[in-house]
């Protein structure tokens, strides 16, 4: 049995050792990694405590000293400050996700998915949490055409450096019979950036979906 922190417990007390790291600690890219280039995004509009906040949650996920439970306990006393927080409910979809791997949930509250729909009850529109729910039911439901309506609206505002998501969505267009606008959309974002590298990486995607 992992031990959850108590609500009192500091976070330097909490020290126990993850039973079994992950070697991949996402299974699909860090939505927190790739910010979305609309500013008018809530998401984007965080204080300083908040994005303090977040930045202390993202720590302790990465910190194999504690466990993924122990991480969702600290997370949820965040939450308690800052209900309204789509960074903080899309880092505890990702722990959740990762907790789940060592052992079930201990609720239906640390559920992944219903996480990521609590982040678009707040902003149905925001960028961040339509990428994240729709690499999940695509990659680990298999539901591509609702995943395709999110990532349709996250497209509108993810950077073009997230290679990773258009690749995903561009696979997905490929698995729903709609290959030819895939390959034209990965196209369309490598002849748009100057960048060498990202043309090259776009070039892999293109030629991997061809």
């Amino acid at each position: 049995m992992i031990r959850i922190a108590s609500s009192d417990q500091s976070i330097s007390e909490v020290s126990r050792v993850r039973s079994k790291p992950l070697e991949n600690k996402n299974i699909f890219s860090n939505v927190l990694s790739h910010p979305p280039t609309l500013s008018s995004s809530k998401s984007m509009s965080m204080t300083t405590s908040e994005r303090d906040l977040v930045k202390l949650c993202q720590e302790k996920l990465n910190d194999n000293n504690i466990t993924y439970q122990e991480t969702l306990d600290i997370i949820d006393q965040s939450l308690k400050k800052f209900p309204k927080s789509i960074e903080l409910l899309l880092l505890k979809a990702d722990t959740a996700y990762q907790a789940g791997a060592e052992e079930p949930p201990q609720s239906s509250a640390d559920d992944p998915k219903k996480i990521y729909q609590e982040a678009l009850a707040i902003d149905k529109n925001n960028p961040l949490a339509n990428k994240a729910i729709a690499q999940y039911i695509d990659n680990l439901e298999g539901d591509t055409k609702t995943a395709l309506t999110h990532y349709k609206v996250a497209a509108k505002a993810i950077g073009v450096d997230d290679v990773m998501f258009f690749t995903d969505y561009a696979a997905a267009l490929e698995k729903t019979n709609e290959k030819g606008d895939g390959i034209k959309m990965l196209k369309s974002i490598q002849d748009s950036t100057k960048d060498v590298g990202l043309k090259n990486k776009y070039e892999k995607a293109i030629t991997h979906l061809q």
